[in-house]
C-alpha cells in the first residue's frame, strides 16, 4: 500500500449506458498498471463490470476464465458477503483475483436487486452495511484504490455506497 488510507471511488448516474462500467474498468485497469493495487467492487445487479474482469475470449474464440455463475456457486460474491456472509469468515475469502496483475474484484450479481428495499431501511436506522464492508476492506490494508461501479439508479443500495467512498464521480 503506498498511501496512508485507501482511496475510495463510486462512480455513479442515474442513467443506464452512460459509461459507469466502462470508466471503472478503465480507471481500475490504468492504475493497476501503474503499479497501484486495485479493487473493484462491482455493486450493479447486472454484473457487468465482473464478467469484463473475469472473462476473456481466448484464441480459439471460447470464453476463458471464471464465470459469475461459478463464482455465486462458491459464495464469492458481494451479495455474499454482504448479506450471507459466515461470521468466521474474512472479506478477503470473497474477493477474487482477476486476469490483470494488481487488480482483484468483488464481483457483483443478479441478486443485489433483491436487497433494494432493504438497504434502503437499512440507512433509515444508520446500518451502513457497504461502508462497514468497505471499512474492513481498508483495514486488510491491501489495496491503494477500491473503485466502486454502481446501478444505474437513485436506490438506497447506492446511498448506502456514497457513505462509505471518498469521492463520487457522477
Amino acid at each position: 500500500m503506498r498511501f496512508d488510507h485507501t482511496i475510495k471511488i463510486a462512480f455513479s448516474s442515474f442513467k443506464g449506458g452512460a459509461g459507469k462500467t466502462a470508466c471503472t474498468i478503465g480507471l481500475s485497469y490504468s492504475l493497476s498498471k501503474l503499479g497501484y493495487s486495485v479493487l473493484v467492487v462491482d455493486t450493479d445487479s447486472q454484473g457487468n463490470c465482473s464478467d469484463n474482469l473475469l472473462t476473456v475470449v481466448g484464441i480459439n474464440g471460447q470464453w476463458e476464465g471464471l464465470t459469475i455463475s461459478q463464482l455465486i456457486d462458491g459464495k464469492k460474491t458481494l451479495y455474499d458477503a454482504v448479506f450471507e456472509r459466515d461470521k468466521y469468515r474474512s472479506i478477503d475469502d470473497y474477493i477474487t483475483n482477476t486476469k490483470y496483475d494488481n487488480l482483484d474484484l468483488l464481483a457483483g450479481d443478479n441478486r443485489l436487486s433483491k436487497k433494494t428495499s432493504e438497504l434502503v431501511t437499512q440507512m433509515a436506522s444508520f446500518n451502513f452495511v457497504y461502508k462497514k464492508m468497505l471499512d474492513e476492506i481498508c483495514d486488510l490494508k491491501k489495496y491503494d484504490f477500491i473503485i466502486l461501479d454502481s446501478s444505474p439508479s437513485a436506490s438506497g443500495e447506492n446511498l448506502q455506497i456514497y457513505a462509505g467512498v471518498d469521492y463520487v464521480i457522477i
